[in-house]
């Protein structure tokens, strides 16, 4: 397991981009961090690499709350 830090948005981009260019075929990348942490970001640049034409953002899951019981 790999673990790589970036400091800004556009670095997070990058190495996303980074990444694809080295990735095989059937790669499974798994993702941990809290609200903020870049994954989206980072998925940006992966797939904007593998993707040719590719410009639009990837939109995240909306956060929800389930309500409570009781």
């Amino acid at each position: 397991m790999a673990e790589y830090i970036t400091h800004s948005r556009e670095e997070t981009v990058a190495l996303g981009r980074k990444l694809a260019a080295v990735l095989p075929d059937g790669a499974l990348i798994a993702f941990t961090g809290g609200l903020g942490a870049g994954k989206t970001a980072f998925c940006e640049g992966l797939a904007a690499s593998l993707t040719p034409g590719w410009k639009k953002r990837p939109c995240s899951p909306p956060s929800s709350t389930a309500p409570s019981a009781g």
